[in-house]
């Protein structure tokens, strides 16, 4: 018997029920059950992804000609805040793990015929899920599914013990959009600005397919808004392509076209720094500064061996969100502490 299950922003979900386990009427729990139990026919991996994808469905489920129809949203984004979520999702988990052991293990559902429906499930609770995000925590950033997929990810992989995302993280590597990567990036450096007198330069090069042209002036916008917001940011963008001097001519902030510029020419960063900052000068001395946490790069660069004394990073993104390889991004290198307030405050930006 096929149950075609609905859901109101996706399409039609089919699931061929065994007669050990016919669905009767509309007993809501048996269905869920079902749709869980659907995972004990792959491997762990496969069922961990299966009950992160369907956790949080909620009723009503209506039956109108062999059809199950979802009148509701998930209790998914109901709760006040990401960590409860995540909480949700681990104790959901568990608990549906007991329920399929119990009721389920001797199930005969033919899995061959819905295999390929289950990426539909998924991207039903991911279209919610980015939803969520942009409505309530991104506000201001344009946010596609493979990203917002991947901010979840991450963070249950440091706070459950679901293990399959490794396989996940390999597969959709490549199709993160990365100024919106970038943006994140930025919004935590705002938020580092807002709370510390900490200087920061974050220096950005050019490097082959790293950034299309549009996002160059994107993130060359961006940057210029910050400097003007925050007294103690300062902005470097390096371009072996002349043609991108002349993108924004509303910024006083000069792109620089220095082809053999060195990352580790402090010399040359003061020079600048002085030039491109004349209302923000910055003493010499104070550019090295014993332990200024304020250097930070994005873009293709082979950092040699940098004294830490005078270049300490912002920031590792690869590190927090594991979603940029060092071939995009690049800094020297964080100490435990460091990294431990950086991930602090990116939860706190999230």
């Amino acid at each position: 018997m096929i149950w075609k299950i609905k859901l109101d922003h996706s399409e039609t979900v089919e699931i061929e029920v065994g007669q050990k386990n016919q669905i009767i009427g509309q007993n809501v729990d048996k269905i869920k059950k079902i749709q869980k139990v659907l995972g004990l026919f792959f491997n762990k991996k496969k069922y961990d992804e299966l009950v992160l994808r369907d956790f949080g469905m909620e009723e009503p489920w209506i039956q109108e000609n062999n059809e199950l129809i979802s009148k509701s949203r998930f209790n998914f984004f109901s709760y006040g805040s990401m960590e409860e979520i995540y909480k949700e999702l681990e104790l959901g988990n568990k608990k549906i793990l007991d329920e399929i052991f119990d009721n389920f293990l001797n199930s005969d559902i033919n899995i061959t015929e819905i295999s390929n429906q289950i990426d539909t499930a998924s991207k039903s609770i991911l279209f919610l899920f980015e939803k969520y995000l942009k409505e309530n925590i991104f506000n201001s950033i344009e946010m596609d599914l493979e990203f917002s997929k991947k901010l979840m990810i991450d963070y249950l992989k440091k706070n459950t013990t679901i293990n399959y995302y490794d396989e996940i993280d390999q597969r959709n590597i490549s199709y993160f959009d990365k100024i919106t990567i970038i943006k994140v990036f930025i919004n935590l450096i705002k938020y580092s600005l807002s709370n510390s007198g900490d200087r920061i330069l974050l220096v950005v090069k050019d490097s082959p397919n790293f950034l299309s042209k549009k996002q160059y002036l994107e993130l060359y916008r961006l940057m210029s808004s910050l400097s003007d917001e925050f007294p103690n940011f300062y902005f470097m963008m390096i371009h072996s392509d002349v043609e991108y001097l002349s993108l924004d001519e509303n910024s006083n902030i000069t792109i620089l076209n220095d082809v053999k510029f060195e990352v580790n020419d402090l010399e040359f960063l003061y020079e600048r720094l002085k030039f491109n900052y004349p209302s923000k000068y910055i003493e010499y001395e104070d550019f090295f500064e014993t332990g200024n946490k304020w250097l930070g790069y994005i873009g293709s660069f082979d950092i040699p061996n940098i004294n830490s004394q005078y270049l300490v990073s912002l920031i590792v993104l690869n590190k927090l969100l594991g979603i940029v390889n060092n071939d995009y991004l690049y800094t020297t290198s964080l100490s435990e502490p460091e990294i431990k307030y950086l991930i602090d405050n990116l939860r706190r930006t999230l």
